[in-house]
């Protein structure tokens, strides 16, 4: 990636353009926790009259539109693929994460959610060891070791109660390190867009048919909270992509510690929610472990390229 030049303060390569990749992805980045904490915000204030299954149903519908144009450009063609397996797996995975922190963050304090959720990555590093069968270093193991520390910090067996909330968030938790998994397995093979197309494609009957046993029509108010959602959802993963496209994710994960604040902080301000100060420690001590797993694979990713790169014979 080259870095543009510098802002000029005008059109062309001025202004946000002009701007080092690092900084365009981590405000890319900055926009990401705010879009997924109005998100969860959102989810919460819609679950009071809204079934989590009806909100999880609406939001993968709208992921299905964002797919027209993938569509237009490709046709069907963007849903080829030779590993149709792989993506029900995929496709499982992702429901089971998203409706467990849909459900958790209807009955669960925002910030305790976004807590445990940073667990994630934490459990794509064991199972890409344990499925995979990738190497893991002493440093590797340490900060593994550290950052599940941090989630014993944060649940605190027999201090803080574990209720169907806390066990929806670990549940959607660990549907998110599978999901990242399965995304893993299926990049070297398959295009980004039909990886998208199929997780949106392949949950839209199942969440349809979980929410037919409660659905009710949704009024003006919470179809405004639904389409919102949708909007906004769409917007974090668009710009959560594109922050890791533009920088290395070592240097913007640190910034995803802005969404647990703003969700804590939405919390506080309409629910009257409290998350106590070990809860954020350990928040913060899984985040720390994440961002260092992340430069120890980029390392090793740069380090393994140039191997290959010596490897191979010298054209003239």
């Amino acid at each position: 990636m080259t870095p543009a030049g510098p802002a000029s303060g005008g059109g062309g390569a001025g202004g946000f353009a002009g701007l080092d990749p690092t900084v365009r992805g981590m405000a890319y980045m900055l926009a990401s926790c705010v879009a997924f904490a109005l998100v969860w915000t959102l989810i919460r204030i819609a679950g009071e009259t809204v079934s989590a299954f009806m909100i999880m149903f609406a939001r993968t519908a709208f992921g299905c539109l964002s797919l027209a144009p993938d569509l237009r450009g490709r046709g069907l063609a963007v849903l080829r693929t030779r590993r149709l397996p792989v993506h029900l797996i995929r496709g499982v995975t992702s429901v089971v994460g998203t409706f467990g922190i849909f459900y958790a963050v209807t009955v669960t304090p925002l910030g305790l959610v976004v807590a445990i959720s940073y667990a994630a990555p934490l459990f794509t590093t064991m199972g890409a060891v344990l499925l995979f069968g990738e190497r893991i270093h002493a440093r590797r193991v340490a900060a593994l070791i550290v950052g599940f520390a941090g989630m014993l910090l944060v649940l605190r067996p027999g201090a803080v109660e574990f209720d169907l909330g806390v066990a929806g968030a670990i549940a959607g938790t660990l549907g998110i390190a599978g999901s990242m998994l399965t995304i893993k397995a299926l990049a070297p093979t398959d295009r980004s867009d039909t990886i998208v197309a199929y997780a949106f494609l392949l949950p839209l009957p199942v969440t349809f048919a979980a929410a037919l046993p409660g659905w009710v029509w949704p009024g003006p108010v919470d179809w405004a909270l639904l389409i919102a959602i949708g909007l906004l959802a769409s917007v974090g993963q668009r710009t959560l992509a594109m922050a890791f496209a533009e920088a290395d994710a070592g240097a913007i994960l640190p910034i995803d510690f802005v969404r647990l604040v703003l969700a804590t902080a939405f919390g506080a301000w309409l629910f009257d929610e409290r998350v106590d100060w070990l809860t954020g420690a350990g928040a913060l001590i899984i985040l720390a472990s994440t961002v260092y797993l992340a430069r120890r694979e980029a390392i090793a990713g740069h380090a393994g390229a140039t191997e290959r790169s010596d490897a191979r014979p010298e054209r003239r």
